[in-house]
């Protein structure tokens, strides 16, 4: 949250990263968001290299959800 905006977070992840695991840095990144899970995709380290269809969904259908509501609301 930035001030009294609230903007839409998401974390995705290589399911499979054997530099930054799901189980570690994950957690670190969902923790951090304060969000509820993270969303994972097929691969190892550069998923955005090898699932950038499957993660353009994945922001797609967040950005095309419904607006988050004012902080306090």
């Amino acid at each position: 949250m930035v001030g009294s905006t609230r903007y839409p977070v998401q974390a995705i992840w290589g399911a499979d990263d054997p530099a930054m695991t799901l189980a570690v840095y994950g957690e670190k990144a969902r923790a951090a968001a304060h969000l509820a899970e993270v969303d994972t995709v097929p691969g190892k380290h550069f998923p955005q290299e090898d699932q950038a269809p499957a993660i353009a969904r994945k922001i797609a259908r967040q950005a095309l959800g419904p607006a988050p509501s004012p902080a306090g609301c």
